[in-house]
């Protein structure tokens, strides 16, 4: 009796919490479980394997958006379908593909819906139809070893963005190891990304790793490292570089062993979480040196970032409350390499947080939830340095920019280049309508400031869509 109304209550819970945020609800559960490493899009993947019974489901939902502003009106019509297998709970399979027709531009950052499609049709005068295909499927032989192969993104963090891994750019095709042992949760993880050359799509990868350890309760540790490298070159093809499959090396010893030039990275992610609080941080560190960093002079290649983050969930008059408020600070040239193909973005875009590089940023967001209604409001004050797209001088604001055309090797501070304050204000009222149908309104006011000259944009998004794997504009 106790055992069922536990179920009970952790079901209720689960539904409450998913309603404040679909993606949020599972860091909730205090113990020994991990939750860093998520899936934004899939994120109920896990509780199809609960099903003793095999099951195949299939759902179709419109995907119908329209967006304002300046006299400017985009659209993105069509439809969006879910499979969902369950195969005695041993393999599991989420897919989602919406496609239809739009007129906005391939620009995923700076159109007005703010697509990240994997593929696009161009039917030329700015037309498309879009195919945004993710999927996943996990094969889970024993509660010890999880593997998953799919197309979708990787997300590693507490926050809304995320220094390591973020889910703001374009999905892309992985395979993954998770291995669970007492406290230790270990993921081993294979990603293929690609840049467009002259409408030409050349093929990079990405390896990583990332094992986390529970102190206590509360308390979760963990360290991430990555390897960024060219599949293919003038040369030879290269391919899949097996020195990095091995999931118990380190990646920079290996790099230097095989003489190559690949990008590297380490990063860290703290979490402590008491009842529905949690504090959260992460550093990434590209290059460094400590002599450098207490000579103070700003040189270039001190490349790192970090985030500070808290967040909290209650109930008060029926309602579900979810609030968050997070710091990113990212020191200009991190993530950014030589070579386009070893840089830590995919498509052009940042694989990171969406800015990229060399800025500090404050986000806000608070979301009230009351039965069908979800009303949601968020904040984002930021200063960057940009880079011109007029010149090859590099100031380390673009991470596609090679790190070697910079002016100098000193004073490269946040906000260098072409300095540019924004902030951001967005309200986001939804309803749902039937089952996760989601019909939206969503006005967003957008305040700049480029070295003296302001600008105030304001931008209206209206939709019916699936709430869950949807686009967030809230950046």
């Amino acid at each position: 009796m106790k055992t069922l109304i536990n179920l009970v209550l952790l079901i209720s819970a689960s539904s409450l919490f998913a309603q404040i945020n679909p993606v949020e609800y599972h860091w909730i559960q205090n113990g020994l479980g991990h939750s860093s490493v998520k899936s934004n899009t899939f994120y109920q993947i896990d509780s199809l394997g609960q099903d003793s019974i095999s099951t195949i489901r299939f759902k179709a939902a419109p995907d119908v958006l329209g967006a304002y502003q300046n006299n400017l009106f985009k659209i993105r019509s069509g439809a969006d379908l879910q499979l969902r297998v369950n195969w005695k709970q041993k393999l599991r399979l989420m897919t989602d593909y919406r496609v239809g027709y739009s007129n906005q531009e391939l620009n995923p950052y700076q159109s007005l819906l703010q697509s990240k499609a994997f593929l696009n049709t161009d039917l030329g005068n700015g037309q498309t139809l879009y195919h945004d295909l993710r999927g996943r499927m996990v094969y889970e032989p024993n509660k010890y070893i999880q593997f998953q192969a799919g197309l979708d993104h990787l997300f590693i963090g507490e926050g809304d963005r995320s220094l390591l891994m973020g889910n703001q750019g374009i999905p892309s095709p992985f395979a993954s190891m998770r291995a669970k042992l007492w406290r230790l949760e270990y993921h081993f993880m294979q990603q293929i990304w690609r840049e467009k050359t002259n409408d030409q799509f050349s093929p990079k990868a990405n390896s990583s790793h990332y094992l986390s350890y529970k102190v206590n309760k509360n308390w979760s540790v963990g360290i991430f490292e990555t390897v960024v490298y060219d599949m293919r070159d003038t040369l030879y093809n290269r391919g899949i570089e097996i020195e990095y499959l091995n999931p118990f090396i380190f990646y920079r010893p290996q790099e230097y062993s095989i003489g190559s030039t690949d990008n590297v990275l380490i990063g860290f992610q703290t979490s402590y979480q008491w009842k529905r609080n949690m504090f959260y941080g992460q550093v990434v560190l590209d290059e460094f040196s400590l002599l450098e960093i207490k000579a103070r002079k700003r040189w270039w290649a001190n490349k790192y970032g970090f985030q500070l983050g808290y967040k909290t969930s209650f109930e008060k008059n029926m309602q579900a409350y979810f609030i968050r408020s997070e710091f990113n600070l990212i020191r200009p040239f991190t993530y950014s390499q030589i070579n386009p193909n070893s840089v830590y973005g995919n498509q052009y875009l940042p694989v990171a947080h969406p800015l990229g590089a060399g800025f500090v940023e404050f986000y806000q967001e608070v979301s009230v939830r009351r039965k069908d209604w979800n009303f949601s409001v968020w904040a984002q004050v930021y200063l960057k340095g940009m880079d011109t797209i007029y010149s090859n001088i590099a100031f380390g604001g673009d991470i596609y920019k090679p790190y070697t055309q910079r002016p100098e090797e000193y004073n490269f501070n946040i906000g260098r280049g072409i300095t540019y304050h924004a902030l951001q204000i967005g309200l986001h009222v939804s309803k749902t309508i039937y089952q996760d149908w989601e019909a939206f309104i969503e006005p967003r006011f957008i305040f700049s400031n480029t070295e003296g000259n302001q600008l105030n944009k304001t931008q209206l998004t209206v939709g019916i869509h699936r709430r869950l794997g949807s686009d967030k504009r809230n950046y």
